[in-house]
């Protein structure tokens, strides 16, 4: 009877113990398939992450347009702007047909539109001036090598179209010279005789020869506007104001010779590039002259601070100097930095008015060192 009883329990456990079983194998199985599944999941979704974004333009373009492309200009893709952003395609058979295709999301290439339509129209208007296009070889103008510009006719926001051009020619934003400004003109002059509503015109070129593959570009936008060098100097310094900083520092050196250079002089040692100035244009009035100024000297005396008694004297004389170089309402920074005795360089900021009158100097310069003085105090008190 007992051993009846005692089989009987065996048995039953071993009956538990196989539903337990099941269930946990049933269980293990169901996470494994749901592993899978997410996994799969993922893979599918962040496939497009890592895919070619050529790969994903094609398949787009093939399958509404039946056109090959190939990807002229990557636009940037990041967390800021959450993976929005625009790409620069070309027929893969015709580099000339080109337009900008719209896609979104950070992880894949989701197309939102394209420009396909405004890229045909844009090539049929070329296709109209194709065959002169050799002739701004003879202005110094060629084939531009930017991706972004990468062909000769862009179309625009504002409806009209770009001309896009290479300069031969080593430029620079702080003063073009005479003979690329002429240029720019006959070449403004062959875009009006072609009869193509051509509103902008973008120019690149090698600011520098020891630098391989970094160019300046210098945008005209609006044409129609120019009949002078004149007036192409002040479209130029509209999109760039740092183009009249070199034209109003060749103005300023032989005044500023004048002064003694044993104390103030203009300064450039704090700048690294091969295009180290010390007036810097930052926004131009109506007039087409500088409205925002950075004008930055240095001041050679040792022991200088807290105060030189020549100081207001000779910023008073650059103030009225520079004046009539600035547009109506303009201001100006004098940047001023001085030496002390321990061979600290000071440095003092010095904000004024074209309508401010000589005194204001003295005023400006006295408020400048109070602050100074005030800020130098904060700080010795923070270190100790």
């Amino acid at each position: 009877m007992q051993e009846t009883q005692k089989k009987e329990k065996k048995k039953g456990m071993s009956s538990t113990g196989k539903m337990v079983a099941w269930i946990v194998g049933g269980v293990i199985l169901f996470l494994l398939l749901l592993t899978g599944v997410i996994i799969w999941i993922v893979m599918t979704y962040f496939s497009g992450f890592f895919a070619d974004p050529e790969d994903e333009l094609n398949k787009y373009m093939k399958k509404k347009y039946g056109e090959e492309i190939t990807l002229v200009y990557a636009g940037n893709r990041n967390e800021g702007n959450l993976g929005d952003t625009e790409h620069k395609v070309a027929l893969k058979d015709n580099p000339d047909f080109d337009f900008w295709i719209d896609v979104n999301g950070f992880f894949r290439t989701i197309v939102e539109g394209d420009d396909y339509e405004k890229g045909k129209k844009t090539y049929e208007k070329y296709q109209t001036i194709e065959d002169d296009m050799l002739d701004i070889s003879e202005f110094g103008f060629t084939r531009i090598q930017e991706g972004q510009y990468s062909t000769y006719l862009d179309y625009t926001e504002e409806g009209f179209y770009r001309l896009n051009v290479q300069d031969d020619h080593i430029l620079s934003r702080y003063g073009l010279k005479e003979e690329e400004l002429k240029d720019m003109m006959e070449l403004i002059e062959w875009i009006r005789s072609k009869g193509v509503d051509i509103g902008q015109l973008m120019v690149f070129g090698r600011s520098d020869e020891a630098k391989e593959g970094y160019q300046i570009e210098l945008l005209i936008k609006d044409v129609q506007l120019i009949s002078s060098i004149a007036d192409l100097k002040k479209e130029i310094a509209e999109e760039h104001p740092s183009t009249l900083s070199h034209e109003i520092e060749e103005r300023m050196k032989p005044k500023m010779q004048t002064l003694d250079e044993e104390r103030i002089i203009p300064n450039v040692s704090d700048q690294n590039t091969h295009e180290a100035h010390w007036i810097s244009c930052n926004a131009i009035a109506q007039d087409g002259k500088c409205s925002n100024m950075l004008l930055a000297l240095y001041y050679e005396t040792d022991g200088f601070y807290p105060g030189h008694p020549y100081i207001v004297q000779d910023l008073t004389k650059v103030f009225e100097w520079i004046k009539p170089e600035l547009g109506q309402d303009g201001s100006v920074t004098i940047q001023v930095i001085e030496k002390d005795v321990q061979d600290e360089p000071l440095l003092n900021l010095i904000e004024l008015n074209k309508s401010d009158e000589n005194e204001r100097v003295g005023v400006a310069w006295k408020n400048d060192q109070k602050e100074f003085q005030e800020l130098k105090m904060e700080q010795g008190e923070g270190k100790e």
